[in-house]
């Protein structure tokens, strides 16, 4: 017999008495979990016995759930326990009930995700020191270039790409003497 812990769930009975009528009969259907015993009244007609199960999610407490959604399906003994005339006192079914827990998502909550903005956090004197030292070493390029003769504007443009190169190692560095400083 199977149980999903989010769907109620009625199992049935068919039954024959001797000895008392089914009108004389009450009982419960109880399923035991990690020692507690969980037992639900059955609604007794003539020939059939019924158990209505909420949802079991809903009645187990939380250190219950969290044991059980560790699992795929948790086997737990269950019995059907009958009462006639209010003094005999019968089990006329035993067997094992198997909880299925069946994976499942839910959105609680609509929320915007906002994109995430890189931030470096550099001491202010090592920045200034090094946008100074390299704007005086891009000058003392572009002036000595200016200085020779033929060929200005290439040895120039040269000059000026390998100088994005560097910026590019000084950044690259700067991020990883960064990341090292917070992890």
């Amino acid at each position: 017999m199977k149980l999903k812990i989010n769907e109620a769930k009625i199992f049935e009975f068919e039954m024959d008495t001797s000895g008392c009528s089914w009108k004389e009969l009450e009982g419960h259907f109880r399923l035991t979990l990690d020692g507690v015993e969980y037992g639900f009244p059955v609604k007794i007609d003539e020939g059939i016995i019924r158990a209505e199960i909420p949802v079991f999610k809903d009645i187990v407490n939380e250190a219950v759930k969290s044991s059980l959604y560790k699992h795929k399906e948790v086997t737990v003994p269950a019995r059907l326990d009958l009462i006639a005339n209010g003094e005999a006192y019968v089990s006329p079914w035993k067997g094992d009930i198997d909880i299925e827990i069946p994976v499942s998502v839910k959105v609680m909550e609509e929320k915007a995700i906002d994109k995430i903005k890189k931030v470096s956090v550099v001491d202010p004197d090592v920045q200034e020191y090094v946008d100074k030292t390299k704007e005086k070493k891009k000058s003392r390029l572009l002036e000595s270039l200016d200085t020779l003769d033929g060929g200005k504007s290439d040895k120039k443009k040269n000059v000026e790409e390998k100088q994005e190169l560097k910026d590019k190692e000084i950044r690259k560095v700067k991020k990883s003497k960064f990341s090292k400083i917070l992890s």
